[in-house]
C-alpha cells in the first residue's frame, strides 16, 4: 500500500478545504452559507435535495443556511413547476448582488490561482479529481453492500 502518498493527498485536500472555511470566517460566513451562495450564484434553481447532494453538507446545515439567507431577503422557495412538492431555491435579485459581492474576493483568488497552474495543469487536476472521487466511491459503495447485504426475498 501507498499510505504516504494517499496521506498527502487527504492533507492537500484538507488544507484546501482549510482555506475555504478561513476564508469563510474572514468574511463572515459559516461554510454552509458559503457552499450555498456559490452554488446558486453559479445555478440559481437548486432543491434542497440538489444542495444537499452537491455540496455534501447535512440537510440540516443546508435547511439552516436557506433559513438564514430567506429571513434576509436574499433567498426565496418556488415551487417546482415539474412537481410542487419539490421547493426549488433561488438568490433574489438582492440575493445575486450579496453573493456576488461577498464571494468576489474568492472568486478572484480562485482565478488567480488558475491562471498560475495554467489551463492544462488545471484540467488535469479536475480530470484526477474526479477518476479518484468516482473510483474511490466505486468502492466504498460495494464495501458498504459487503457489510450490509440485502436480503433475498424467499
Amino acid at each position: 500500500m501507498d499510505h504516504q502518498r494517499i496521506d498527502r493527498l487527504n492533507r492537500a485536500i484538507n488544507y484546501g478545504w482549510k482555506g475555504y472555511t478561513t476564508w469563510a470566517s474572514q468574511h463572515g460566513l459559516t461554510e454552509y452559507m458559503m457552499v450555498i451562495l456559490y452554488s446558486l450564484l453559479d445555478n440559481n434553481h437548486q432543491s434542497q435535495h440538489q444542495l444537499v447532494e452537491d455540496t455534501g453538507y447535512p440537510k440540516q446545515s443546508i435547511n439552516k443556511g436557506i433559513k438564514k439567507l430567506a429571513a434576509t431577503g436574499y433567498l426565496q422557495m418556488v415551487p417546482s413547476p415539474r412537481d410542487h412538492r419539490v421547493r426549488i431555491c433561488q438568490l433574489t435579485a438582492a440575493g445575486q448582488e450579496f453573493a456576488s459581492t461577498k464571494l468576489a474576493p474568492l472568486l478572484k483568488i480562485e482565478e488567480r490561482v488558475v491562471q498560475e497552474m495554467g489551463p492544462t495543469r488545471f484540467e488535469q487536476l479536475i480530470r484526477l479529481n474526479e477518476e479518484w472521487s468516482q473510483r474511490f466511491w466505486h468502492y466504498l459503495e460495494r464495501e458498504e453492500d459487503h457489510d450490509h447485504p440485502k436480503e433475498t426475498p424467499q
